[in-house]
């Protein structure tokens, strides 16, 4: 009996120890209360991930954007040809992993495609209702994704992506 109520015992004070292996030292409830904000996602160590990969959310952005054929006519009717187009837009993956307050931010060009700056193309500011209204239909349609995570917890996180294509006839060679 003695041996019964010591493993017991043992078993009582010894499951706090043990149930921080592997954990970091805050608790649930302070992650929570401390970061109650949104984090950016480029920024975070496990970042919000769709659940079919990276490419996957690419391709669905692109093939369910409906504005394609807009941007396009209007950068061909400004003479803005022979570069890449970059819509750039934002949304919030909550610690659930649905999607809510889509975005549109801008629209860029660059030279290069895979080039890491680009100049912003003021004239389709015109049309940012128009981009806003395609960006948060295209976006609340999407699938749910994997939260972030900080502290091995589930957080709100925003992401920003763009779809990229080309205005020409032949993009150059990568």
């Amino acid at each position: 009996m003695r041996t019964l109520l010591a493993c017991f015992l043992f078993i009582l004070f010894s499951e706090g120890l043990l149930a921080q292996r592997g954990r970091p030292n805050m608790n649930v409830e302070l992650v929570r209360t401390a970061y109650g904000n949104v984090f950016e996602a480029s920024r975070m160590q496990y970042p919000p991930i769709f659940p079919m990969g990276l490419d996957s959310a690419l391709r669905y952005c692109f093939t369910h954007f409906e504005g394609m054929d807009s941007v396009l006519t209007y950068a061909i009717q400004r003479g803005d040809t022979g570069k890449y187009l970059r819509v750039y837009f934002s949304f919030i993956i909550t610690k659930e992993g649905s999607i809510y307050r889509p975005e549109f931010l801008h629209i860029g060009s660059t030279k290069y495609a895979k080039s890491s700056g680009y100049k912003i193309v003021r004239y389709f500011d015109e049309k940012k209702n128009y981009y806003q209204s395609i960006i948060g239909k295209m976006l609340m349609d999407m699938p749910f994704w994997k939260p972030g995570l900080v502290n091995l917890v589930p957080v709100d996180a925003r992401v920003v992506n763009y779809i990229q294509f080309w205005v020409g006839i032949n993009p150059p060679p990568n």
